[in-house]
């Protein structure tokens, strides 16, 4: 009998943790994106009072019998189902069409760490400091107009929480480089601005410094916002009422040297002879560049390969002559002589590779040359940093009856003419003329007519020649520098569309993009846990909804202004779990009074 007492008991307990869950609801029927819950029930554990039989052939089998020993809540579940959207009118009242939620935070003045929240309510103001906040102080996140450009670009602005201050102090808040479109790889900072003043603009503005002659060096400043242009040569200092005060300044573009094997008699005559090496059979020796320690040629040897280390200046310029090569080679299975220029610096050398073959003398012609010389380019269009660009040149073997030029985005490809026998058979003047039948290939190099033109090519099996310690300009490749003046346009007004950017009138007329409101989307959003004003925090079940994305985009709904969403609770659904939960708890204060009156029976009985 005391049984029952229990079983009562865990019902009046249970269903009176039921009826707290439906008056939360019911409390909360007004709140803006408030999710509402439900608390469903199970059984506890049941006591075996006889184990159940199997039956056989003379008996029939037996059920077990169990006694329940009550109840307990199973589960009090979030509905996280989208509340009916009502409208308001008031711009920064946002409220998500579909999937997603609002991140909201705030940053530890003491650490500097954020800490971030999910919210349904998209009630938002802008406060004294321009930041975005929600009704209870909490900073919105996104993506924030970082480079002052007038439009958020994902993949360059970056994000945080938002701040909608574009009052000037008259200086310059920002400078970066660009290329639009690039034209041979990632070409920034080509050009560069010195000697900026402060601009004597009416507004806050972005000035685009954009190169429109390459050869010349003209560059267009004009502000995106104000309209204001004017044309002007590199190096030259700027003074004008509308742009104020400034010199654009660019280096001199890049140079290429080619270094490359040719074929004695050419008329180049630094020549070195590898001696047979006899017993020690065939030998290979691969040149390479770089600061030595010794400060001079550095010699190593593995078996039967050779590597030979130029010494090279900070610049890595090969400082180590010929001579100097020859000297280090001494005492090595096979000797080294050289005929030319002693005091050359061995340029040629680098990145190649010499089998010398038992039995007979090896001649290396080599040539040491540059814009000028045999081959030589100069980069019309080079960013900054080594390697941005550079020509390659192939010998695919008798397949290739004419010298052609590939060009391939930032890289050239010059496939030699060769013979019947597969040997390279092009000239230096054949590969100036591939050049010039090649539009796209004079748009990024100009070559120099070569002063030996009838030089025949030997590549073993191919040459690459990079551009370095340069930065020429690029046509169209551009600076965009951002300038405010002192009291400078206000913020006069603004509005939030559909993908979340929220969009700035100014005093002037002119109008930006000045943020964009991100969205977060847990994978599991019922295991998120309520910290209370309308907020929620991660779990170990709800998953991560960071990086946030844009609204609309990775299975979230878009913004609606002017719109607030509205609790989902059901009044109906809650005042028919109420009714069921009073009878629920009523029923199980029967079973106590019900039982103690048995008891009391029971004790009678001794009367």
């Amino acid at each position: 009998m005391l049984r029952s007492f229990y079983a009562g008991i865990s019902g009046l307990r249970n269903h009176q943790q039921a009826m707290d869950v439906v008056g939360n609801n019911l409390s909360n029927v007004n709140t803006t994106g408030y999710k509402s819950s439900r608390t469903t029930f199970m059984d506890t554990l049941s006591q075996t009072v006889s184990g159940a039989r199997a039956g056989n052939a003379s008996t029939g089998g037996q059920n077990a019998m169990q006694v329940g020993l009550g109840m307990t809540v199973a589960a009090i579940d979030r509905d996280m189902n989208q509340g009916a959207l009502q409208s308001t009118g008031r711009t920064l009242d946002m409220a998500i069409e579909g999937e997603g939620w609002f991140v909201v935070g705030e940053t530890n003045p003491l650490s500097g760490t954020d800490t971030y929240y999910y919210t349904r309510a998209g009630s938002f103001f802008v406060d004294d400091q321009a930041n975005l906040v929600s009704s209870n102080g909490d900073m919105l996140y996104g993506w924030v107009d970082t480079d002052s450009s007038g439009s958020i670009d994902a993949s360059r602005d970056e994000m945080g929480f938002i701040n909608l201050d574009r009052r000037g102090d008259g200086a310059i808040t920002n400078a970066l480089a660009s290329s639009t479109p690039p034209i041979s790889g990632p070409n920034l900072g080509d050009a560069s601005i010195s000697d900026i003043s402060t601009l004597t603009t009416t507004a806050s503005d972005t000035w685009r410094v954009e190169n429109i002659n390459a050869e010349q060096g003209w560059f267009r400043v004009s502000g995106a916002r104000s309209g204001v242009i004017g044309t002007f040569a590199y190096d030259t200092p700027v003074n004008d009422s509308r742009l104020g005060n400034f010199n654009i300044a660019m280096n001199p573009p890049a140079q290429a040297r080619l270094v490359t094997p040719f074929a004695s008699g050419d008329g180049i005559d630094e020549v070195l002879t590898f001696s047979d090496p006899g017993a020690a059979g065939d030998q290979t020796i691969t040149f390479v560049s770089g600061v030595t320690a010794s400060g001079g040629v550095e010699i190593s040897t593995l078996g039967s390969t050779t590597t030979v280390t130029l010494n090279t200046d900070a610049d890595g310029v090969v400082v180590s002559t010929f001579e100097d090569v020859v000297g280090a080679l001494t005492g090595l299975p096979y000797t080294a002589s050289f005929a030319g220029t002693p005091n050359s610096a061995a340029n040629a050398l680098v990145n190649r590779v010499v089998s010398v073959n038992a039995g007979a003398p090896t001649d290396f012609g080599l040539g040491d040359v540059g814009p000028g010389g045999v081959l030589g380019w100069t980069a019309n269009e080079f960013g900054a940093g080594a390697n941005d660009l550079n020509i390659t040149l192939v010998n695919r073997g008798a397949q290739q009856i004419q010298t052609e030029v590939v060009v391939d985005g930032a890289s050239i490809t010059v496939y030699l003419k060769a013979n019947s026998a597969g040997a390279v058979s092009a000239t230096a003047q054949e590969v100036y003329d591939a050049f010039g039948r090649s539009p796209e290939a004079l748009a990024l190099v100009t070559m120099d007519a070569p002063s030996a033109a009838d030089a025949d090519l030997v590549v073993e099996p191919f040459t690459q020649v990079f551009f370095s310690d340069g930065a020429g300009a690029n046509l169209g490749d551009y600076f965009t520098f951002t300038t405010t003046a002192p009291g400078g346009a206000n913020l006069q007004s603004i509005s939030v569309n559909r993908e979340g950017g929220v969009i700035g009138v100014f005093e002037n007329g002119t109008t930006e993009e000045l943020a964009r409101v991100a969205l977060a989307k847990p994978p599991n959003p019922q295991g998120l846990l309520a910290v209370g004003q309308g907020k929620f925090v991660e779990s170990p079940v709800s998953g991560s909804g960071f990086p946030p994305v844009a609204a609309g985009t990775g299975g979230t709904g878009g913004i609606a202004s002017g719109f607030l969403e509205m609790s989902n609770v059901d009044l109906t659904r809650e005042f028919t779990d109420m009714i069921v939960n009073q009878r629920g708890f009523q029923a199980n204060s029967r079973i106590i009074t019900t039982s103690d009156e048995m008891l009391q029976e029971l004790l009678a009985l001794k009367r």
